[in-house]
């Protein structure tokens, strides 16, 4: 009598462990769930705020004043690279001019860029 109670008593104590381990399987499986789905997904901040980059490059021999839209948006001596964030989805009118010199001649460069959200645009500028 005493090995079947032994055997009964063996048998409860795996069905109980049976149970604690389903249940602990349960409580990480719904953690990690219920964790993974309340994260929001990262948004990449250019296309929070609908923008894209135009980069330029002056390759020229002399530094030139660079235009954007008619507005000047600084100088850019030789070799120099300057970044400039911009709206999505407009067309820019870009204009660069070599800096005066007295009685000569000033090279320029004109061109339109569209812009795209997220997207960069890189513009050499070369003689």
């Amino acid at each position: 009598m005493d090995k079947v109670k032994l055997i009964l008593e063996i048998l409860e104590n795996k069905i109980k462990m049976k149970k604690i381990i389903s249940l602990a399987t349960f409580v990480i499986l719904f953690t990690a769930v219920f964790f993974s789905c309340g994260k929001e997904q990262s948004v990449p901040d250019c296309q929070k705020n609908n923008y894209g980059i135009l980069e330029v490059k002056n390759d020229f021999t002399e530094s030139v004043e660079l235009r954007i839209d008619g507005v000047l948006k600084g100088t850019l001596k030789v070799g120099e690279t300057k970044k400039f964030t911009l709206q999505a989805g407009l067309t820019y009118s870009i204009y660069a001019e070599e800096e005066e010199y007295f009685l000569l001649p000033d090279d320029t460069w004109s061109f339109n860029i569209n812009v795209v959200q997220c997207q960069t645009i890189t513009r050499r500028l070369t003689p």
